[in-house]
C-alpha cells in the first residue's frame, strides 16, 4: 500500500542581510530553496553514488543543468532526484526533490516536495561547504531557525510500469496480428 514521506525544511530562517522571515509549503512546492556549493560537479557525482545515488537515464532537463541526475530510493514508492546546475565560475546549485519511484505511471504526472535535509546531511558527512540559496528572495540563508515537517504522499492506487508496458505491447501485438 502506498505511503508518505517525512520531508523536512526549513520554516524559519535568517537571510543573509539579516532579515528574519518565514517559509511555508508555498516556497517548497516553488522550488524556492536550493543547496550551493564549490566543489567540482565530478567530485559531487562521486559523492552521491558513495551513498547510493544512481545516474538517471531519462529526465526532464532543467536549464543549466550539468550531466544527468541522480536518484535513490528511499521507500518502496519514493525516489530522491537530485541535479546539479551550473550557476557561475566554480559554483553549482543543487536541485533535489522527493517524487514518486520511476517504477510507477504516476511518477510522471504527481507532485513533487523540494528536499533539503538529507543533501545537507549527504554533504555533511563528506565534509563538503554549502550555502542554503533562496531563489525567490535572491539571497543566501545565513540561519535555519526552525524547521517545518512535509509529508509527500503517494498516490493510494500505483500502476507498475513494466506491466503497463507490457500489457500495451500485448495490445498492439493483438491488433497486428488480427
Amino acid at each position: 500500500m502506498p505511503q508518505g514521506y517525512k520531508v523536512k525544511y526549513p520554516k524559519e530562517v535568517i537571510l543573509e542581510d539579516g532579515t528574519k522571515t518565514e517559509l511555508t509549503i508555498k516556497d517548497n512546492l516553488s522550488r524556492n530553496i536550493v543547496i550551493n556549493t564549490k566543489i567540482s560537479y565530478d567530485s559531487l557525482k562521486n559523492i552521491f553514488s558513495k551513498v547510493g545515488f544512481k545516474e538517471v537515464l531519462l529526465e526532464r532537463k532543467k536549464q543549466g543543468q550539468i550531466g544527468r541526475g541522480m536518484r535513490k530510493q528511499i521507500t518502496k514508492y519514493c525516489d530522491i532526484h537530485i541535479r546539479f546546475l551550473k550557476l557561475k565560475e566554480n559554483e553549482i546549485s543543487i536541485d533535489a526533490e522527493v517524487e514518486v519511484s520511476r517504477k510507477y505511471f504516476q511518477h510522471l504526472k504527481t507532485n513533487i516536495l523540494t528536499v533539503v535535509d538529507e543533501v545537507e546531511n549527504v554533504l555533511q558527512k563528506f565534509n563538503v561547504k554549502f550555502k542554503l540559496f533562496h531563489k525567490g528572495y535572491k539571497k543566501y540563508i545565513e540561519k535555519v531557525i526552525e524547521e517545518n515537517d512535509f509529508y509527500f504522499y503517494t498516490p493510494t492506487t500505483l500502476f507498475d510500469l513494466k506491466f503497463g508496458i507490457a500489457g500495451l505491447v500485448f495490445a498492439i501485438v493483438l491488433i497486428v496480428l488480427k
